[in-house]
């Protein structure tokens, strides 16, 4: 099995897409592993609908500590 890591930082739709992309060309067995990193609680919540959907998510929440990514 192989890990997919998609650090996720306030866009839910974009990651939507990307996790539609995983699922269209990805053959082997895997687990998509999100980070949310800076996302708003209403952002997590729409996270964890996504994940609802499927059971290959594993969600890492980075709200609490230092942020694990920064953008620019």
């Amino acid at each position: 099995m192989i890990s997919i890591v998609v650090p996720v930082c306030g866009q839910v739709a974009l990651t939507r897409r990307c996790v539609k992309s995983i699922r269209a060309w990805t053959d082997e067995p895997y687990e998509i592993v999100l980070v949310s990193n800076g996302s708003t609680a209403a952002e997590v919540q729409e996270l964890q609908a996504l994940m609802d959907e499927a059971d290959q998510f594993v969600h890492v929440d980075a709200r609490e500590d230092e942020p694990i990514a920064r953008l620019g």
